[in-house]
């Protein structure tokens, strides 16, 4: 799971799948309707199918549906068809003789689907890193020694990840006895969650046991916040599309150094992501 969809980052993006348009057997040529789809989704090259709205004859002849055409680029908005690779960079494209019926309809016979994912993962992987904080939350049990008590206060046990739930917490000793929560508080207890101590009530005689190795149990919900705050949804998309056009252009943060001098492309980071990441790093 990630904050993103590969859906709302495409949408984000202005990324199109498929749209209509028509055709005109004077010039072969093909007039898509959607702006975005023409110049953010296909380039000469790109593999796409057709469909119609109405039975056959529909397509211009000769199209047919279930069919893999590639695209040939002439002008904004505007395409031929050929029938392989080849032919679509040589410039050799299809006759089309009539301008067929119905609403004609082009789409991707691939999408950037495992590139958006990968770049949505990158993206939060690398605000998670920086703020060292966890915007999914998780279900699980961490561990402790004796060295994550507070050296001050030796009833306050040291959390190392966000803490928004306790639902079990087992003691050290060799029973690996349960604390039950009326006996402690979780930390800081005006701030929280999430929280970062594990505070024994000190009239109740429970005392932290470590015997050999044994850990302290700590059950319940790990991360920063149930749902991720919108901020740093936003901040996952600005850094998404970004990895994702840095992906799919093949460039990456890079310098060069031709003879004409120093290069570097290109200018890293969007400064939006670095100024979410400063307001939620936690220092450890």
């Amino acid at each position: 799971m990630t904050i993103l969809t590969v859906a709302e980052l495409r949408a984000y993006l202005g990324i199109e799948t498929s749209t209509t348009f028509t055709a005109d057997p004077a010039t072969d040529n093909c007039t898509l309707v959607s702006v975005p789809f023409a110049t953010e989704s296909i380039s000469t090259g790109t593999p796409v199918t057709l469909t119609s709205s109405v039975a056959v004859p529909d397509l211009p002849a000769p199209l047919v549906e279930d069919t893999t055409y590639y695209v040939i680029l002439v002008a904004d908005q505007v395409i031929q068809l050929a029938t392989s690779t080849a032919n679509a960079e040589a410039g050799t494209d299809i006759d089309i003789t009539d301008a067929g019926t119905g609403t004609h309809t082009i789409t991707l016979s691939r999408n950037d689907d495992d590139l958006l994912q990968g770049a949505i993962e990158a993206a939060q992987s690398y605000i998670e890193s920086q703020t060292h904080r966890l915007f999914e939350s998780t279900a699980g049990t961490r561990y402790y020694q004796r060295d994550a008590l507070d050296p001050w206060d030796n009833t306050k046990l040291h959390l190392d990840e966000d803490c928004l739930t306790v639902t079990e917490l087992l003691n050290a000793d060799a029973s690996a006895t349960e604390i039950t929560a009326a006996n402690y508080w979780l930390l800081d207890r005006n701030l929280g969650p999430p929280y970062h101590w594990i505070k024994l009530l000190s009239d109740t005689g429970i005392y932290w046991e470590f015997d050999p190795d044994m850990w302290v149990e700590v059950t319940g919900t790990w991360g920063y916040s149930a749902t991720p705050p919108g901020d740093i949804v936003e901040a996952c998309m600005v850094g998404a599309a970004y990895f994702y056009k840095q992906a799919s252009a093949q460039v990456f943060d890079t310098t060069a150094i031709p003879e004409a001098g120093v290069i570097t492309i290109p200018q890293g980071i969007p400064a939006t992501v670095t100024r979410v990441i400063e307001r939620y790093k936690r220092y450890i």
